[in-house]
Parts: structure tokens; C-alpha cells; sequence
């Protein structure tokens, strides 16, 4: 069929088609555009002095060599890897830093706020950042709680990667629901968890020693005073703050000192709990998603390991977890402050697009955790649950702020005496602290 003007109608259908798809893949084009433009920030450029960077962390050169890869075709950095053990990154760093020895980067650990900024070991970000701009704004807040003395030291980025995992079948085995059962109705409370520990214990009648432990996990304590938004030290504009008879403190002790003396509670290495809990020999082990791999894979087979995050306080409004602060710093030493900053602002744009929070959940799913727990880690790192407060480490080792509290649980002393002493311990180190390094 053709029209007056001799167009034939099966052209002006092609035709017409033609125009259709081209509109549709302008408005496509648009609208992915106006999306790329929204979620994701690009690369700012930066010119370097210098191309070459060194990184002290805990990573293996393998590890970190496609991150590296990605860096270099950014910004033509090239990343010299300083490994240590995660625990030693901080003296390391010190020790470099005292010594004059070159090191641009270090990985930021929690046992370093703010006894290395009090140090003078890194360098003051804000003096070269500027915080409120776009690209830094997400991080904003969780910078700002790390800060010392109004000076901001490392460039943070976060994720919740701590969780309870349990074993189902020990709670199928004494018929009481399972945490993820409680989660899903709102009951998964600490005083819920604390009834589960100690119903699923078992004792060996001969000995009475425990054989099935009811909750293992020796970052547990800190995460119970995350969870009351609480720490043994806190620091303010004013100083360090001796925060042990504080109302929530004092709570999240008390309840820790319930909890772990109703089971003779083992405060040992995520490695010995691990293997009680690969053993069956406890039903809930609070560690990190990154030591779930294929050891797990009976547990996965049979449809026994799930998790759940901590839980929250009964009454309580608000659920306050503790998140891994992950983040960067700049030594004083470095002698490449313009790769420095592009090391650090790489990072920020991944973060920024969250396209690195979730890494640790995606190697979850590939070695088969069931999707419901995926769902609830995803749904967890959405950031709306993190404590504010963050504990003030002023020891030379992380774990020195529990030593007198579980060195007093194991000694099976009264919980007055507990906190009286603990309280006499933490002054006593804070007033340590400000002899050597309050201006």
C-alpha cells in the first residue's frame, strides 16, 4: 500500500520504529546518565609529584593486587605493600615514624584512638582535606568521632562485619527458638540471647565442667557496650573521661558479668572459639563475617550455621551496633604527600559509591550462606546502626582495656569489687596518659 506521496507504508513503519528506538535510547541514555551522575562520584583528578606510595597493613601483596591494579590505571600509583600483623600495624608504625624511616600510608586499627595521634605519628587531615565537600560528606560524621584535640587524623570509611552466628541444630535439639526465629518478630533482645545461653549450656554431670558452651566470641564485650552506646573511656572536647560508673556503662558490665559467669564463659582467640563452635560444643560464636569460609561447608550443607546481629536492649528505641572503622592515615614521614592523598582519595570514591563496603558479605554468598542472613547483613550496613561513641583506646594493646574486668570475671569475684577495681584501673592509665602527652 503507498500513500498519495508515494511513501511506502512498510518504510514509514521501519521508519517510524527507527525514530521510536532512537528517542527511547536518548531518554535510556538520559536517564542512566542522570543515575551515574547521582550514585556514583568519579575520580578527581590529581597531579602527583610522585608516583610511588608505601602501605603498611595486614594485606598480602597478593591479596591486594587487584585493588593495586585499579589504583595504578586511576592515578599511575604504584603501591609498595609493608606487611604486618594486623594487632602490631600501630607500633609499627610508631617505630617508623621514631626511627625517620620513610612510610606514606597506614591502615587505620582502633588501638590507635588517639594514642598515635596523641603521639604525633600522623599527620592532621583537615589540613589538606576539606571534609564538607561532596565527595567527603558521607564520612563526615564517623571522621569527626575520630577526632583528636579538633584535628582529624584518619579518613574513615566503615561496615558492621560482626555477627552472631549459631548453630540451629543445638537449638533444635532443646526445642527453643532459634535467634533468627526471634529476629524476625523483634524479641531478639540481650536478655533473650542471655535465657538461650544459658538454657542450651550443658555440664558434665561427673566433672560439672561445661562441654556446650551457650555464647563464645571474644569481641563480645566490646560490641554489649556499643550496644548501650557506652565505652570504659570516652574522649570529649575536654579530655579523656574515666566513663566506667557511667549509668549505661555500668549496665552493659553488669549484664556481661550475668552472662559470662552463669557459663564459666572462656574468654579465648577467635581461633580456640572457632573450633568449639565448628565442634558443636557452642550454639552461638559472635565474630567477624570474614572467618566464615569452607570450613563451614557441613554446616552450610546441613542448613545449621545462621547469624544474626547483636541483639538490642530490651525497651531500647534505638539499636546501636559496633562497626569496624576501616580508614587510612598519612605519616609524618611521608615524603609523598600529593600520592598520599590520591591513595586516599581513591578509596573515598569507592566508598563513596559503596562499591567496597560489602565485600566481606559477598565472599559469604560465595561460599553459600543462606540469602535470608545475606539480606539481613546487606540491610545492617546501611549505616543507621552505629554507635556514636567510640571507645578511647590508651594502652599499648587493644584488648588491655578488658584485661582487669576479665581477669576479675575469671577470679570469680563479686561484681561490686569488679567495677570499684576496673574503675581504679582505667583512672589510674588515664592519668598515665595525660602525664605524657597533655599539652
Amino acid at each position: 500500500m503507498r500513500f498519495a506521496n508515494n511513501i511506502d507504508i512498510s518504510q514509514l513503519k521501519v521508519f517510524v520504529l527507527s525514530i521510536v528506538l532512537l528517542i527511547s535510547s536518548m531518554s535510556l541514555c538520559s536517564c542512566n546518565s542522570a543515575e551515574k551522575d547521582t550514585d556514583n562520584y568519579g575520580f578527581p583528578p590529581i597531579e602527583l609529584e610522585n608516583a610511588d606510595v608505601s602501605l603498611l597493613s595486614h594485606w598480602s601483596k597478593d591479596s591486594y593486587s587487584k585493588t593495586a591494579d585499579e589504583m595504578y590505571e586511576t592515578y599511575g600509583l604504584k603501591v609498595r605493600m609493608l606487611h604486618e600483623e594486623f594487632n602490631l600495624i600501630g607500633r609499627k608504625a610508631l617505630l617508623m615514624n621514631s626511627s625517620g624511616e620513610p612510610l606514606d600510608i597506614v591502615l587505620y586499627t582502633s588501638d590507635q584512638f588517639p594514642l598515635a595521634f596523641a603521639q604525633d605519628v600522623y599527620l592532621p587531615l583537615d589540613s589538606y582535606i576539606d571534609f564538607n565537600d561532596e565527595l567527603w560528606a558521607p564520612s563526615k560524621r564517623d571522621c569527626d568521632s575520630l577526632r583528636y584535640k579538633g584535628k582529624i587524623y584518619v579518613a574513615v570509611n566503615k561496615a558492621i562485619n560482626r555477627f552472631i552466628f549459631f548453630n540451629s541444630k543445638l537449638f533444635k535439639e532443646k526445642d527453643i527458638r532459634t535467634p533468627y526465629e526471634k529476629y524476625l518478630t523483634d524479641e531478639w533482645t540481650w536478655e533473650a540471647l542471655k535465657n538461650d545461653a544459658q538454657q542450651i549450656i550443658k555440664r558434665n554431670s561427673d566433672t560439672g565442667e561445661v562441654d556446650v558452651y551457650g555464647i563464645i566470641g571474644s569481641e563480645l564485650p566490646g560490641s554489649i557496650q556499643a550496644s548501650k552506646n557506652a565505652a570504659f573511656v570516652i574522649l570529649t572536647p575536654e579530655g579523656l573521661r574515666n566513663a566506667v560508673n557511667d549509668e549505661n556503662m555500668a549496665e552493659a558490665m553488669e549484664y556481661m558479668y550475668e552472662l559470662f559467669s552463669a557459663q564459666d564463659f572462656v574468654y579465648d582467640s577467635s581461633e580456640d572459639n572457632e573450633e568449639l563452635f565448628l565442634s558443636g560444643k557452642c550454639a552461638m560464636m559472635f565474630d567477624g563475617i570474614w572467618r566464615i569460609n569452607s570450613r563451614y561447608s557441613e554446616m552450610l550443607r546441613a542448613g545449621d550455621l545462621g547469624m544474626v546481629p547483636i541483639p538490642r536492649w530490651q525497651d531500647s528505641e534505638v539499636d546501636y551496633m559496633n562497626p569496624d572503622y576501616g580508614g587510612f592515615m598519612i605519616s609524618r614521614n611521608t615524603e609523598n604527600l600529593s600520592g598520599a592523598l590520591a591513595f586516599l582519595t581513591f578509596y573515598q570514591v569507592l566508598y563513596r559509591n559503596r562499591t567496597e563496603i560489602n565485600e566481606n558479605i559477598m565472599r559469604l554468598q560465595d561460599i553459600g550462606v543462606a540469602k535470608e542472613y545475606l539480606d539481613i547483613a546487606r540491610e545492617i550496613n546501611s549505616s543507621k546502626y552505629t554507635s556514636p561513641v567510640q571507645p578511647a583506646l590508651i594502652f599499648d594493646n587493644i584488648y588491655d582495656n578488658w584485661t582487669p574486668y576479665i581477669w576479675l570475671l575469671h577470679q570469680r569475684q563479686k561484681w561490686s569489687f569488679i567495677r570499684s577495681r576496673t574503675s581504679r584501673y582505667i583512672q589510674d592509665q588515664i592519668d598515665e596518659f595525660n602525664r605524657k602527652y597533655d599539652d
